[in-house]
């Protein structure tokens, strides 16, 4: 049988100076990639997504083997301290100067851990484990450190001792679980990393001649690792290394149902699988599978396959609703370039079906969100618009009429007086040039011309007076005649949008047994 972990010519602890190589490369070569894309895409906020998810995805890639390391070491040390901190919190009022003396250690501990001192960090943790063992954060820390501790100063590896460390942390950790939310994950890792430790100490003894007590590991791995795929489900890594080691026991059985498993849940395990030797035996059989997946997918590949469909038809919502904000319009074109290649890298063997049902329910509920905003907001604004345009109509109308009464009462008297002096004193004149005299009808007709000034000279008086008020009253009667041809456009624009909203629901009600809980509502300003 050949040794059960298959790295190479190289031992484990020179192994992992290995990956941790290669892990540098690739990560330096996506975060060059991803600033050349940020220096062309700078203008593109929707863009920025794709480029974090490049970096995400550096996390869990290497050549050989299953991943190594869950989280990367800074990430991985902000959790624990976190967790110690809300451990802290529940217990602060039992604290005492050991419990003070342990946190001081462990926080030391992470330091030297975040600066790559490996060695002191060990030792601060082993201090604080003598002050107070029973701590999950603290125990699954030492286990780590004994189980991948290598590097190019340091060598701390030693597996026995992780494995025991590793079974304490799983021990404390579910002892929290009435504190601590998320208790289940981490006891989950700390069995996933026992099974790993485990299934090294294996490959020693087989190197040893121990047949028999190397199929004693790998059962004792396989314990651990059902417990850990109970715990941590989500980590297709458990279902893997279980494959591996039944593989390496002769379960070949087993190890394909563990397979056809990963097939639903992460292809990509088919590319490691070809490279490792503990599938040699199983070559032909793993080839037919990976065959399989992609010629007749399985039940969840098939439930991603029609949520692509579905998010496929609300990004045509999402267009429909013109939405206002330039990154909503951005996000909308970058969702569906990945559409596009979710579409086509669906039917491959590169592809996380699990990863990609995850990322699917997150953009349904985005485009969601962006087609609920958008509506809301082109609703008020035509809302707003109709308020508006009938506000106006009253505005310009009640001016009007209180022009109106203005101009109605203005006497033009003045003018009227000095138009019938003037008329009456013309009739004068013409009379004593005609030689008419002092006749009555003379004097008749003199009264008459001067009640015509009157009139006509109050009329040019009022009308001149007036002239400013009627203006006003022309703009008035055009603002409302605009209002009156407005009216009509806007209401039926608001109906339009009205109606838009009320098919959207009915789509999303047709559609609602495969729609993800919608995320916190996102307020924003309407531009």
């Amino acid at each position: 049988m050949r040794p059960p972990y298959h790295y190479g010519e190289y031992k484990w602890d020179n192994y992992l100076l290995d990956i941790q190589q290669q892990t540098r490369e690739a990560s330096e070569t996506a975060q060059q990639a991803a600033a050349d894309q940020l220096n062309e895409l700078r203008a593109q906020t929707g863009e920025l997504r794709s480029i974090h998810g490049t970096l995400e995805e550096m996390r869990a890639e290497f050549e050989w083997g299953f991943t190594l390391v869950v989280d990367r070491l800074d990430t991985q040390i902000e959790q624990l301290s976190t967790i110690v901190a809300k451990l802290d919190a529940i217990d602060r009022t039992l604290r005492t100067p050991l419990l003070t003396q342990t946190r001081e250690l462990f926080q030391m501990g992470q330091e030297h851990l975040r600066k790559g001192l490996m060695d002191k960090a060990l030792e601060a943790y082993l201090k604080a484990e003598q002050k107070n063992e029973v701590d999950f954060p603290l125990q699954l820390q030492i286990g780590k450190l004994f189980l991948y501790g290598r590097d190019e100063d340091d060598d701390v590896v030693d597996l026995v001792k992780a494995e025991k460390h590793l079974l304490l942390a799983a021990r404390y950790a579910d002892a929290e679980k009435g504190t601590i939310a998320q208790w289940n994950e981490y006891c989950g890792q700390a069995y996933f990393h026992a099974a790993v430790a485990a299934y090294l100490i294996g490959e020693q003894e087989q190197a040893a001649g121990r047949s028999a007590s190397m199929r004693e590991c790998l059962d004792r791995a396989l314990r651990y690792l059902g417990k850990a795929a109970n715990l941590w489900p989500r980590f297709a890594d458990i279902v893997y290394t279980q494959a591996k080691c039944h593989a390496l026991l002769g379960q070949a059985p087993d190890a394909m149902k563990k397979l056809e498993i990963l097939s639903d849940r992460d292809r990509r395990y088919f590319a490691k699988a070809s490279q490792d030797g503990d599938f040699e035996k199983l070559r032909a059989e793993v080839e037919e599978l990976s065959r399989r997946a992609t010629i007749s997918p399985g039940p969840l590949a098939q439930a991603v396959q029609a949520k692509l469909d579905e998010v496929a038809e609300a990004v045509p919502w999402a267009k429909r609703s013109a939405p206002p904000w330039k990154e909503d319009v951005a996000a909308i074109e970058t969702i569906e370039r990945e559409l596009s290649k979710a579409r086509e890298s669906l039917p491959t063997l590169d592809v996380d079906i699990e990863g990609l049902n995850e990322r699917l329910s997150q953009t349904r509920t985005e485009l969601n969100e962006i087609a609920q905003r958008s509506f809301k907001n082109n609703i008020d604004a035509s809302q707003q618009a109709i308020a508006s345009c009938e506000l106006r109509k009253r505005v310009c109308e009640n001016s009007i009429e209180q022009l109106e009464r203005t101009m109605r009462s203005t006497s033009g008297q003045g003018m009227g007086c000095g138009f019938a002096v003037l008329f009456f004193v013309g009739g004068a004149v013409l009379a004593s040039a005609l030689g008419l005299g002092e006749k009555p009808v003379v004097a008749l007709s003199m009264l008459g011309m001067a009640i015509v000034g009157a009139i006509i000279g109050s009329t040019l008086s009022r009308h001149n007076q007036n002239r400013p008020d009627s203006l006003k009253v022309e703009e008035h009667s055009r603002g409302i005649d605009e209002c009156i041809s407005a009216l009509p456009l806007l209401k039926e624009q608001a109906e339009k949008w009205k109606k838009e909203v009320a098919s959207f629901a009915a789509w999303r009600a047709e559609h609602k047994s495969s729609e993800p809980p919608s995320s916190r509502p996102d307020h924003r300003e309407s531009p």
